[in-house]
């Protein structure tokens, strides 16, 4: 880990850090561990930032806080202070739509084009 480490310098993984976390913040996903370790491994973060990041989020405790588990619960890695533009987390339990109509259009966007690739993905794949 020391190596990936090193090539990073302390700045350069406390952005890496900061970004995995303000991405989860954007989407207002609550950022469980679990989540915050996929979102890592999403964004194609070195293995051994990701096998040890509740560790390295904990090193810096000046601009993340990481909320150990009463019992059974899981561990919670949020921002010291949460940004001005942060609208807070998305209840996935709600039956309330609180995404605006913008957001719904872009999804529907990206469905039709994922749905084009397959299918042309299929025609190629038959052709072949």
């Amino acid at each position: 880990m020391s190596q990936v480490l090193h090539k990073l310098d302390k700045e350069g993984l406390k952005k890496m850090l900061s970004e995995n976390l303000e991405s989860l913040y954007v989407d207002r996903i609550k950022p469980l561990a679990s989540y915050v370790k996929g979102r890592l491994k999403e964004r194609s973060c070195p293995e051994p930032v990701v096998k040890s990041f509740v560790e390295l989020y904990s090193q810096h405790p000046d601009t993340f806080k990481v909320q150990q588990p009463a019992q059974g619960d899981e561990t919670v890695i949020f921002f010291v202070e949460d940004p001005a533009w942060f609208k807070g987390w998305v209840d996935i339990d709600s039956p309330e739509d609180t995404y605006d109509e913008v957001m719904w259009k872009d999804f529907a966007k990206m469905l039709k084009l994922s749905r084009r690739s397959l299918e042309a993905g299929t025609a190629w794949q038959k052709s072949s």
